[in-house]
């Protein structure tokens, strides 16, 4: 029956070998009463409309209580699709009512006499008369967008461009529409990329996602090679003024390159062999070529660098993520890393140690309460954590389910044209989910709470890293607060041994593609395998192989990133605490649009391709007991 709610008010029975599986699902208030009190809550006033309020609220909260008794059960239940079902559909049930909850507020608030009653009992109640109930993350609005008939727009009006058949108030009208709908295809490219990692079995999603991505870069193209065309028409002044373009803006798409046919051919056969990738590695295909996949992408990718006119792929790449260190630099390092004896034997005397805490904090079971009360505090950290976590709670753009049907990775992005940003985080019930969101929630400060008189005019993916993995290492100061100091602790040398993996994972796997994008050698797999063997003789007995990192499929030339922002972020926690905390607030006033070297000077911290900061992080890892 449509709109009728069935909700899992009572937890089910957990699940031993010897259970029988057994499904209990109760009708609750939430389908009728809390309607009612939606109800009550707009024909009412003051006092009553107000405890209205806080009944649909209590009921809300009961739900909750469902998804995290959910949660920190887990790992107790025999069948995962069962778990799965439970949990999703206990999810999608609280974020519509909640959404319907908070429209409904906002709705009710702009009354006076409510507002001054509700004013009494809400703290920030303007947040909530003031909300944009149209960035509600479960209520966007989510459809199918033809780029096939976008993209014949596009070239239709940068013909009549060129023909100087076109006024400029037609140029504008055409223009506005066209923007609209590219626009409106890469926010539900970008939306439905989420929930193709939120419901990995559903076909729908890949499938829109295949015909989403051969239509995407293609828009983007023509999309770029029509602002060019208009600049460098008649109509360049007045285009100029009217939207606004700076300088730096000008001069971007001016010198923008427009793909060839064969260029955007190779990048329609790089997505393709992404996606089936994806599509293998989200339903763990054991069956799957995964290293046949990775040297075909690397073939494809170096026939792109080719046409483009780059002497690798790996120039290319370091110019689309905005980096201003040179590939020297990363490969100096990578190779100081590989070749320190010291970080080798730190690393073994660790890994031992997180042999025998692993099953401990596996067994930590945690909830989605738990993890917003480590978010909680951060605030000790960033004085922007508590308006960034108000928002994740309230717009309901996250997503922590320890459901084993999503995407394995974590991640956060942007999934409109208006900047709002989802956090996803591939999570489990147990300790090891904390450091995770940690390192996520650090993106999203980064992301949505610089100083806007601070912004520059690029993307920096190293200093994007910094936010992240800072962030992580400077809560090892406070999650005894959460956990018993014991569980704390081995948490903390846990993240230890997370750095030191890091350290050489992160470069092994960036002198392999260092390797393989810089060769002139017809690449075969067993070359790859032969070079990536001798690259990680550290690590050998730990098992670790490529075809295991989802960045070198998806994100070429990614991982570097995370061993050069984890060495400022390990200065950090070396440092003093409230040195570091106000170091760390510096580099997120800065966003993502600024230098990474920049940043790094301007919060005092010290190049990390200078050999002294490594020497000096081993040296107190070495203090660490």
């Amino acid at each position: 029956m449509k709109n009728k709610l069935i909700l899992l008010f009572t937890i089910l029975p957990l699940l031993t070998l010897g259970s029988c599986i057994k499904q209990e699902t109760i009708q609750t208030k939430i389908d009728g009463d809390f309607k009612n009190q939606l109800s009550a809550m707009k024909k009412k006033k003051g006092e009553e409309s107000y405890q209205a309020y806080l009944k649909a609220n209590q009921y809300l909260d009961e739900l909750y209580q469902t998804i995290d008794e959910l949660m920190k059960n887990a790992s107790n239940y025999i069948s995962k699709s069962e778990f799965n079902k439970l949990s999703k559909d206990a999810n999608n049930s609280y974020w519509e009512n909640h959404d319907n909850l908070i429209i409904t507020l906002k709705e009710v608030l702009q009354n006076k006499d409510n507002y001054q009653y509700y004013a009494k009992n809400i703290k920030d109640i303007d947040y909530y008369r003031d909300f944009d109930t149209t960035k509600l993350f479960h209520s966007a609005n989510y459809q199918s967008i033809d780029g096939e008939i976008i993209d014949q727009d596009l070239q239709s009006l940068i013909k009549k461009i060129k023909d100087n058949s076109i006024s400029y108030d037609n140029l504008r009208i055409d223009f506005k529409k066209i923007d609209q709908s590219v626009s409106s295809l890469i926010d539900n490219y970008k939306l439905n990329s989420i929930y193709q990692d939120l419901y990995v079995e559903e076909k729908i999603y890949t499938d829109t996602n295949d015909k989403y991505s051969s239509n995407y870069q293609k828009c983007k193209n023509s999309y770029e090679e029509l602002i060019k065309t208009i600049l460098n028409s008649q109509f360049k002044d007045q285009f100029i003024k009217d939207y606004h373009m700076t300088n730096e803006q000008v001069a971007s798409y001016i010198n923008k390159e427009i793909y060839s046919d064969e260029v955007l051919a190779l990048f329609e056969q790089e997505t393709n062999i992404e996606n089936e990738f994806s599509s293998k590695f989200n339903n763990s295909d054991k069956n799957y070529n995964y290293k046949e996949n990775y040297l075909s992408l690397v073939n494809v990718r170096r026939n792109i660098a080719i046409k483009l006119g780059y002497s690798n792929y790996l120039e290319y790449v370091w110019s689309d993520y905005g980096r201003d260190y040179s590939i020297e630099d990363a490969k100096m390092l990578t190779n100081n890393i590989l070749g320190n004896k010291d970080i080798e034997m730190l690393y073994e005397k660790f890994a031992s140690l997180s042999s025998i805490y692993y099953q401990s904090l596996s067994s930590y079971h945690i909830n989605e309460s738990m993890i917003f009360d480590t978010l909680e505090l951060t605030k000790n950290i960033s004085p922007f954590s508590e308006s960034a976590i108000r928002d994740l709670k309230n717009y309901g753009n996250y997503n922590f389910e320890a459901r084993s049907n999503k995407y394995s990775g974590s991640y956060v992005t942007n999934y409109d044209s208006n900047d709002n940003y989802f956090i996803f985080v591939s999570a489990e019930d147990n300790a090891f989910t904390l450091p995770s969101v940690v390192h996520e929630f650090g993106h999203y400060l980064g992301l949505t709470r610089y100083d806007e008189s601070k912004t520059g005019n690029l993307f920096n993916l190293d200093i994007c890293e910094v936010h992240s993995q800072a962030l992580e290492y400077l809560m090892n100061n406070y999650y005894y607060q959460v956990m018993d100091h014991s569980m704390a602790n081995r948490l903390v040398d846990y993240q230890v041994f997370n750095a030191l993996w890091t350290f050489l994972s992160g470069s092994a796997v960036a002198e392999l593609e260092y390797y393989v994008y810089t060769t002139t050698d017809n690449l075969t797999v067993e070359q790859i395998d032969k070079e990536f063997s001798s690259i990680i003789e550290p690590l050998k007995k730990y098992g670790f192989n490529y075809q295991e990192i989802p960045h070198i499929f998806i994100s070429p030339g990614y991982y570097i990133s995370y061993v050069v922002s984890i060495l400022p972020a390990l200065q950090l926690w070396s440092m003093d605490l409230n040195l570091a905390i106000n170091a760390y607030n510096i580099i997120i006033s800065y966003g993502e649009s600024n230098g990474f070297s920049y940043v790094l000077d301007k919060a005092g911290l010290i190049s990390p391709f200078k050999e002294e900061v490594l020497r000096g992080i081993v040296e107190k890892i070495k203090q660490i007991q």
